[in-house]
């Protein structure tokens, strides 16, 4: 089974699990600004727009029937606690941090990572093109709403989604085949893009408060962001990918082919790749009497979700652990 959803507030949960295993940290009222640059950056932080981080919604993935597959491929990476915490945006506080533009460098990318081929996977179209490729082309409700949430969160860039970036694809493709990626590499060259851009609204501010948690600023007389924070169903029927029929939500199919009821797990689960296009079931075919592929093996992991102190949950897929019960998992030895 996938490991259960978390449920807690982020902010309270991180904060006692940090002090009860570091010692309370004395809080600081505000971190001091260093230089005349910085204290210009912050003026131009300050005039922009601050839009809720926006998670993962459970209800969504319940009525979908997608909730089991999304836990698991964010298992995968390691990412399962890291996105399904909702940390609450603070516009004061997400106004000063992300000040610094520094976190220059490039990104090397395997070998084996092509990005026409699982594109063509993802939608049926022959080549990807990173400034025109569109999310509603995403045939399989799973994938596409995952790149919804990373776009509301991890890249930050909202609701402007509506093209599947570069680096959107990549970890969709890295959660499918189990490639480890660096998530705070990625984090901090968000930030940077947040730094440099001028006008672009500022959705990362989730992100921002455990690092703030962390360093031990006091949140006290900080005004939470309003608004949605959650990828919910108003958000997937704007999307077009669902519509409400009667008393029941149904999956919107490209023409000719008829919408699907949901929730439909057995129809929409990625475990069978056949779902990844959703194609009409047909009722004269033979029978397939082949077994079921074995589900991926699990990790022998040992790495730390940052911020959270929890473990990584890689070793904890869908697939069968084989160690026993009682067995106590080997914690790392520190942080990422």
């Amino acid at each position: 089974m996938a490991p259960k959803r978390a449920r807690t507030n982020g902010a309270s949960t991180s904060r006692a699990q940090h002090d009860t295993q570091h010692g309370a940290r004395q809080p600081q009222s505000d971190l001091p600004y260093m230089d005349l640059d910085d204290r210009n950056r912050y003026e131009g932080l300050r005039s922009r727009t601050i839009t809720n981080t926006r998670y993962i919604d459970n209800e969504v993935l319940d009525m979908l029937g997608i909730s089991d597959d999304v836990e698991y491929l964010f298992a995968r990476l390691g990412w399962h606690d890291f996105m399904f915490t909702r940390w609450p945006t603070y516009p004061r506080l997400a106004h000063r941090r992300p000040h610094d533009p520094g976190g220059r460098g490039g990104r090397r990318e395997p070998p084996a990572y092509r990005p026409d081929e699982f594109w063509y996977e993802l939608t049926r179209q022959a080549s990807y093109d990173a400034t025109r490729s569109k999310s509603s082309t995403i045939i399989n409700p799973c994938f596409r709403y995952l790149h919804r949430v990373l776009a509301h969160t991890l890249f930050g860039r909202g609701d402007s989604a509506g093209v599947v970036c570069h680096s959107e694809l990549f970890v969709l493709w890295g959660m499918v085949n189990n490639f480890q990626i660096d998530t705070s590499s990625f984090l901090i060259c968000q930030f940077s893009k947040i730094a440099n851009s001028e006008s672009d609204a500022i959705v990362l501010g989730g992100f921002v408060t455990p690092i703030a948690l962390h360093a031990g600023l006091s949140l006290l007389g900080y005004e939470e962001a309003q608004g949605r924070n959650r990828v919910n169903l108003a958000t997937c029927q704007v999307m077009k990918m669902i519509t409400r029929m009667g008393d029941q939500y149904h999956l919107l199919m490209p023409d000719p082919l008829p919408s699907i009821p949901l929730p439909d797990p057995a129809r929409l689960t990625i475990q069978i790749q056949d779902n990844w296009w959703l194609q009409e079931p047909t009722t004269d075919a033979e029978p397939d009497d082949r077994p079921a592929p074995p589900p991926p093996a699990p990790l022998s992991c040992s790495r730390v979700v940052p911020w959270t102190s929890a473990r990584c949950l890689n070793c904890r897929s869908l697939a069968k652990d084989p160690r026993p019960a009682t067995t106590t998992p080997r914690r790392a030895n520190g942080a990422l």
